[in-house]
């Protein structure tokens, strides 16, 4: 027999960390739009899709359009802060 186990977790962030949190959620959204919006326009141009590879390294590039959002991108810039 076969259980299926579900976690709900829910978060009551003071009012700094909301905000906090709304900033970067929507900085993800805005990625992840332009991301996609860009696979289209290529794909539209070429009829090929984008490989990982080339899209990853724009990401990188993109990462300036965002300057002093500090832990944004990864753990290693979280480091000391609580």
């Amino acid at each position: 027999m076969r259980m299926i186990s579900m976690y709900e977790f829910r978060l009551y962030p003071d009012e700094e960390r909301e905000k906090t949190l709304d900033d970067q959620l929507g900085i993800c959204k805005e990625l992840y739009n332009g991301a996609h919006n860009e696979r289209l326009e290529h794909y539209e141009k070429t009829g090929r899709g984008l490989t990982y590879a080339e899209q990853a390294g724009a990401l990188s590039v993109d990462r300036s359009v965002f300057p002093g959002r500090p832990g944004m991108y990864g753990r290693g810039e979280e480091e000391g802060q609580a």
